[in-house]
Order: C-alpha cells, then sequence, then structure tokens
C-alpha cells in the first residue's frame, strides 16, 4: 500500500504527531483514522469531536472532507492541524 507521511498538530494539547496515511483515502477518512488513534493513545490529553475539521498548517484553510488527499495536495510531510 502506498503510503504519505503527514505532520499533525493538535493545538488544544500541543502535541505533534507523525502518521502514514495511506494514499488513495478521502480527508473525512484520514479525520476518523486520527480520531481513533488520538482516542487509543493512553497519554492523549484532547479527544477531537466529530465536528473536529483538518486544516493546512501554512494556510490555515479548513480542508474539504469530501476531497482525496491526493487531490488535496497532500505529500510526504505534508502539514496539518485538528481543531474542533
Amino acid at each position: 500500500m502506498d503510503k504519505i507521511l503527514i505532520e499533525l498538530y493538535i493545538p488544544a494539547s500541543d502535541k505533534l504527531y507523525e502518521l502514514k496515511i495511506p494514499r488513495h483515502l478521502k480527508v473525512i477518512q484520514v479525520k476518523r483514522m486520527i480520531i481513533n488513534y488520538l482516542g487509543k493513545q493512553s497519554e492523549s490529553e484532547y479527544i477531537p469531536g466529530e465536528d473536529a475539521v483538518l486544516c493546512d498548517y501554512v494556510t490555515g484553510k479548513i480542508i474539504k472532507l469530501d476531497t482525496f488527499i491526493e487531490e488535496a495536495g497532500w505529500f510526504d510531510g505534508y502539514k496539518v492541524f485538528l481543531v474542533g
């Protein structure tokens, strides 16, 4: 399976994660994977709700959930943050 490495910043807990995700997913699928992952982390201080959004780290723009990550321009080292 072809994957990319992204950096995920969680402002609410001031934590940074590096995650490998499959290239073929939609942003909503990635968001669900992240929520699931954070829920399983014992040190996680923040568990996002379903209304959480992923944003481009550089521009701050919300990334549309129905977009495939490659269409959204994600690449190895892409940086996002999760709020909500």
